[in-house]
C-alpha cells in the first residue's frame, strides 16, 4: 500500500523537507477498538481514550483499532533488523496517533460511545495535534443524514477543521445503495476498498467485490469519494486479542519479510485483514503527508484535491469508485482551493437519465473542480442498472426508520431483517466492528480473510452471523475477482 499510493515517492522526493514527508507532526485520532502498544507505533501513541474498557496502558482487546493505526502509523520497526529484506511501514511512518476506545473486546459497542468518543476528539484536538479523524466503522443507514446523530456529529468535527475519513462499508456484494453510516454524509471523506494483490504496481488494482457501492440510501448522494488498498493488508498485530486468538492462519510469519530459516514459520507482530477499514487508514495516513506539506490545508481542501487526483478507471461508474483510485503523488500536486463546503453531490433521477446537481463547477466558485477533473469523462457511464433500481428511487426507501443515538453501528457488514419492513433500533441495540449479519448456513473458507469486523457471539448475533475476510464470496459474483488471487493472463 505505502508504494501502490505513492507515499514512497513522496517520502524520497518532496522538495520542502529534507527528509521528505513522513507525517511528522500530524496527529490521526482513531476512533476504534483501542490500540494496543507495539514497536511500530513507540512514543507516538500519544494517548488513549478509553470510552470503553478500563485496562491500564494502551490497550485493544478486539484487535482492529491497532491494525488500522499500522496502516495509517507504523514505521515498520519489526521488519527493519539486518535479515530483513522487506519493511512493513504504514503510510505516513513518523505521524503520531491518539486512540480512542469505543468499541468492545467483541468488536462491538453503541452509537452513543462513538458519539463520546468524536465529542472527545473535537473538544481536545487543539491539545493533540489532531488534523485527522479516522472512522473505520459504521452502521446501515436507516434515516437520512440530516438527522443521523452520527452524521450531525462528524459533521461538527469536520467544521472545527479536522479532515473526517469513514470506510464506506463491506456490503458492496448486496449491490448499489450500500454505503453505511456515517459514510453516506455528504461532508465527510468517505473511502471504498480496492485491491492491489500485495503488488507495487498500480496497473493491476481492481475494485473489490465487496466494497459498498452508492448512491447512498434516502439522501441519494454519489458515495464513495474514492477508492484505495483494502485487500488482505499486511499491518500491526494486537497480539491475545479476539481477532488474534480466533484467527491465528492470519499471523503475518517472519518468513514473509525477514531471510532467517530458522525463524520463517515463526508468527511475527504482523497480522492480515480486508476491508473499506483498512481503505480508510490508508487515506488518513495519505491525508497526514498532504498536512505536513501544508498544514494550512482545509478538510475541504484536502477532500477536494484527493478526489481531483484520483486515477479514474473507466471501467467502474462513479457509485463504485467515486471520483477513482487514491493517488497521493498526484494529489500532493494539486494546487487548487475550496472556496466553499466540498459536498459530495447528490444524484436526482429523471426519465431521460441520471442528473447531478450543480454539473458545472462542483463545490467551488472556480472551474478548478469540476465535474469532469472530479469524475472523469461521462460520470455516469455503466449506471444504467442503477438508474433503473426502483428499490433506490422509490418512496419504498424512504420508509420512516427510527435510530437513536443508543443504535447499531455494524462496522463492516450490513445489518439485514428477514420482515422488509421498515427497521428499528432500540437502546440495546450493538455496534459491530464488522462482520455480517444474515440468514443461513454460512461458513469461512480457506481464501477467506478478515475484514476487521464483528464477531460471532450467541450472547449479541444471531449464531449463523460469521466474519467474512476478502469480502462476501457468491456464486454471481466473478467478474472483478478482486477478493482472491489476481487472474491468470
Amino acid at each position: 500500500n505505502y508504494v501502490t499510493v505513492g507515499a514512497d515517492t513522496a517520502q524520497r522526493e518532496y522538495s520542502g523537507s529534507a527528509s521528505g514527508l513522513d507525517g511528522s507532526g500530524v496527529t490521526i485520532a482513531v476512533v476504534d477498538s483501542g490500540v494496543a502498544a507495539h514497536p511500530d507505533l513507540g512514543s507516538r501513541l500519544l494517548a488513549e481514550v478509553e470510552i470503553v474498557g478500563h485496562e491500564k496502558g494502551f490497550a485493544d482487546p478486539y484487535g482492529h483499532g491497532t491494525h488500522v493505526a499500522g496502516i495509517i502509523a507504523g514505521d515498520g520497526a519489526s521488519s527493519s533488523d539486518p535479515s530483513s529484506f522487506r519493511k512493513l511501514n504504514g503510510i505516513a511512518p513518523k505521524a503520531n496517533i491518539v486512540s480512542v476506545r469505543v468499541l468492545d473486546g467483541k468488536g462491538s459497542g453503541r452509537v452513543s460511545d462513538v458519539l463520546s468518543g468524536i465529542d472527545w476528539v473535537l473538544s481536545h484536538h487543539d491539545e493533540y495535534g489532531i488534523r485527522v479523524l479516522n472512522l473505520s466503522l459504521g452502521h446501515p443507514v436507516e434515516e437520512s443524514s440530516t438527522t443521523d446523530p452520527l452524521c450531525r456529529a462528524v459533521e461538527a468535527v469536520w467544521k472545527a477543521g479536522i479532515l473526517v475519513v469513514a470506510g464506506a462499508g463491506n456490503a458492496g456484494a448486496e449491490g448499489s445503495a450500500s454505503i453505511h453510516s456515517p459514510g453516506n454524509d455528504a461532508t465527510i471523506l468517505t473511502v471504498g476498498a480496492s485491491n492491489n494483490y500485495q503488488t507495487s504496481s498500480r496497473f493491476d488494482d481492481i475494485l473489490t467485490s465487496y466494497s459498498s457501492r452508492g448512491p447512498t440510501l434516502l439522501d441519494h448522494v454519489v458515495k464513495p469519494d474514492l477508492v484505495a488498498p483494502g485487500n488482505r493488508t499486511l499491518s500491526l498485530r494486537a497480539a491475545g486479542s479476539t481477532l488474534d486468538e480466533a484467527y491465528p492462519s492470519l499471523r503475518v510469519k517472519q518468513g514473509l519479510f525477514r531471510d532467517d530459516p530458522a525463524s520463517s514459520d515463526q508468527d511475527s507482530l504482523y497480522f492480515q485483514m480486508s476491508g473499506s477499514s483498512m481503505a480508510a487508514g490508508v487515506v488518513s495516513g495519505m491525508a497526514a503527508l498532504m498536512l505536513q506539506a501544508n498544514p494550512s490545508l482545509t478538510p475541504d481542501t484536502l477532500k477536494a484535491r484527493l478526489m481531483k487526483s484520483a486515477e479514474k478507471r473507466l471501467a467502474y461508474d462513479l457509485f463504485s469508485e467515486g471520483a477513482g483510485f487514491a493517488d497521493l503523488h498526484a494529489a500532493l500536486g494539486e494546487e487548487g482551493t475550496a472556496l466553499s463546503e466540498a459536498l459530495s453531490p447528490r444524484v436526482q433521477w429523471t426519465e431521460a437519465g441520471l442528473v447531478l446537481e450543480g454539473a458545472g463547477t462542483l463545490w467551488l466558485q472556480s472551474s478548478a473542480f469540476d465535474l469532469v477533473s472530479v469524475y472523469g469523462p461521462d460520470p455516469f457511464r455503466g449506471t444504467g442498472s442503477v438508474w433503473a433500481d426502483s428499490g433506490i428511487w422509490s418512496d419504498s426507501s424512504s420508509e420512516s426508520s427510527n435510530v437513536s443515538g443508543h443504535s447499531v453501528i455494524w462496522g463492516g457488514g450490513r445489518k439485514t431483517s428477514g420482515s422488509g419492513g421498515p427497521s428499528s433500533t432500540t437502546p440495546d441495540s450493538v455496534i459491530w466492528g464488522g462482520g455480517l449479519k444474515g440468514s443461513g448456513n454460512s461458513s469461512i473458507g480457506a481464501d477467506s480473510v478478515i475484514w476487521g469486523g464483528g464477531r460471532k457471539d450467541s450472547s449479541s448475533v444471531s449464531a449463523d452471523s460469521v466474519i467474512w475476510g476478502g469480502g462476501r464470496k457468491t456464486t454471481t459474483d466473478t467478474t472483478l475477482g478482486g477478493d482472491n488471487n489476481p487472474p491468470q493472463i
